[in-house]
C-alpha cells in the first residue's frame, strides 16, 4: 500500500508504531524490576493538590501540574528503583 503526500507524491506506507505507556517507557529506557513497585522508591514524588487529593509522580518521568505526569503506586519498578531512606 502506498500514500500520497502532501504534494501528490506516492510513499510506501509505513506501519504504524504502538505507542508505550508512561511505565512502558521507563521499562525499556532503564530496564524493569519485577519484585519492586514504585510506590517503594525513593524517586516517587508526593504532591498534594488544592482539593483534598494525592498526586504521586515520578522524579524521573517528570513532575508537573499535569494528570499526563501522574504516576501509580502499583507500577512495576524500573531499573532506576532505589530503596527509600
Amino acid at each position: 500500500m502506498t500514500d500520497v503526500g502532501l504534494f501528490g507524491e506516492l510513499s510506501p506506507a509505513e506501519p504504524r508504531k504502538k505507542k508505550l505507556r508512561k511505565s512502558e517507557f521507563m521499562w525499556y529506557m532503564h530496564g524493569k524490576r519485577e519484585d519492586k513497585r514504585c510506590g517503594d522508591c525513593q524517586h516517587m514524588i508526593i504532591k498534594y493538590g488544592d482539593q483534598p487529593a494525592t498526586y504521586f509522580k515520578c522524579k524521573f518521568y517528570g513532575d508537573s501540574s499535569s494528570e499526563a505526569t501522574d504516576w501509580r503506586k502499583k507500577y512495576i519498578a524500573c531499573g532506576l528503583w532505589k530503596e527509600r531512606e
